[in-house]
């Protein structure tokens, strides 16, 4: 079974670009140590240029300032430009640190803004360090990645009860990714109910080939549970490091506890997770309010005006992005809400009430008969009751 997770599921088509730097160009020799202040302003300017494109909706700008001969990578870029919403902040500073020389590459951490949506309203202003590649091409720099053969060996590393997998490239910095994993398992056994031993395998991907073929930009991780120990992949641009490099960013250390929760709650309740389909807001809002996201703002929305989706809307999960009316926002509202009718569960009934009703679903995925069942109540009464919450907490 395959657990994703889309921050958006654009249904626009992939603009096709038509490679007008198909001519592969001639990398620069290889070299070793620090790069001059005089290349890294050049390539920060292409990060500004790039943005400048994208922001203008100038697709031959935009193609002028990134590495068209790798495939995965082109189709990538492509996506984020044609992405009706913000990924990274466009006026972000842009500023490179570390930048090293790397396999005929130029490497350096590069200061991001987190803008929009896709970082469920939450994240928005906040900063991270990403990690890009550059390389030399017909006489100017573009942005680009290392291709498989390039990444090194794939390697292991056991972190408590978890196997953390990376890639030699991201040697420098595997005892970050290590501390971030360990600290999440750390507040993730909090989060349970009883003591539950569990084990999981969190993958950093770090280019978009490893990602392989059916990544989209929107997907932050996938979950695996056919495998032993269960995997997740976490993707290239959602994780990143903070200011000082020295652990996880606010929003890397939101999806190693994500990823975390899942495997959590499926030791303590195996099949709970796949019968939650018709109740979305059951496992996406449980999810990320453990996660400790603060989606106040989000809620106060409400009181403005903007109409409370439908017990049957939250059910059912949020749309695709791009169905008539449906905006980048409304993805956000959808898992606000989800998380909102989740903490009242929590404070109306208790925490273990979730739990059996996730009991209750394994046995019979009826929400008609497990909600009066367990909570003694109807589902639309629970809605009713939780949106008279709603307004007198945030209103």
């Amino acid at each position: 079974m395959v657990r994703t997770f889309t921050l958006t599921r654009a249904s626009a088509a992939v603009l096709v670009i038509v490679a007008s730097l198909a001519a592969c160009g001639t990398p620069r020799t290889e070299e070793t140590g620090p790069v001059d202040a005089a290349t890294v302003q050049k390539l920060e300017t292409v990060l500004h240029a790039r943005a400048d494109a994208m922001g203008r909706g100038d697709l031959k700008a935009f193609t002028q300032t990134i590495d068209t001969t790798k495939p995965a990578f082109r189709r990538i870029q492509q996506r984020l430009f044609d992405l009706p919403i913000d990924f990274f902040g466009l006026q972000s500073a842009f500023k490179l640190s570390g930048a090293e020389h790397y396999l005929g590459y130029i490497r350096a951490f590069v200061d991001q803004s987190l803008e929009g949506n896709a970082f469920l309203g939450v994240f928005a202003g906040m900063r991270q360090q990403s990690r890009l590649y550059f390389r030399e091409m017909d006489g100017r720099w573009v942005l680009t990645e290392p291709v498989g053969s390039e990444a090194g060996e794939e390697k292991k590393r056991a972190v408590g009860d978890a196997m953390m997998t990376y890639w030699a490239m991201d040697e420098d910095v595997a005892d970050v990714f290590a501390r971030g994993v360990s600290d999440a398992f750390a507040f993730v056994a909090k989060q349970a109910p009883k003591p539950v031993s569990f084990k999981s395998e969190v993958v950093f991907v770090p280019t978009a080939e490893l990602a392989g073929p059916g990544w989209d930009v929107t997907i932050g991780w996938n979950s695996y549970s056919g495998t032993t120990p269960p995997r997740s992949r976490i993707y290239p641009l959602w994780y990143g490091l903070d200011s000082a490099r020295e652990q996880v960013s606010a929003y890397g250390q939101f999806l190693l506890r994500a990823v975390l929760l899942e495997r959590m709650r499926d030791a303590l309740i195996p099949g709970a997770r796949s019968r939650l389909s018709n109740e979305v807001w059951l496992d996406l809002g449980w999810n990320f309010l453990l996660t400790g996201l603060d989606f106040s703002a989000v809620l106060r929305q409400s009181c403005a005006g903007i109409p409370v989706l439908t017990a049957h809307q939250l059910a059912a999960g949020y749309p695709p992005l791009g169905t008539p009316g449906v905006t980048g926002a409304t993805f956000v509202r959808y898992i606000a809400f989800s998380v909102s009718m989740v903490a009242y569960l929590f404070e109306r009934f208790g925490p273990d009430a979730y739990w059996r009703l996730l009991d209750a679903y394994v046995q019979n995925a009826s929400t008609p008969a497990n909600f009066p069942a367990v909570l003694k109540t109807t589902v639309d009464d629970f809605y009713a009751a939780w949106l008279t919450w709603l307004n007198k907490k945030y209103c």
